[in-house]
């Protein structure tokens, strides 16, 4: 019975505050743009790498790929 009125006011609380509706916006909306300068080192590597020709080079024998970082122990 506890658990029932638990889940019963869970879903009140939910109804309540969860699911309110802004509704639509009328009218011209302003444009938001989105930041980018978390992508700003990516897209230098990149730039780098395309001016170098670094994509077309093939991986030395010598220098084997770093290894997978290990996975986490389990919690």
């Amino acid at each position: 019975m506890r658990t029932l009125l638990q889940a019963f006011g869970l879903v009140i609380v939910l109804t309540a505050f969860g699911c309110g509706d802004s509704g639509v916006t009328e009218g011209p909306v302003p444009f938001k743009p989105t930041d980018t300068k978390q992508f700003e080192a990516m897209k230098n590597q990149m730039i780098g790498n395309m001016k170098s020709k670094d994509y077309l080079k093939k991986p030395s024998a010598a220098a084997p790929a770093a290894p997978a970082a290990p996975a986490e122990a389990p919690k």
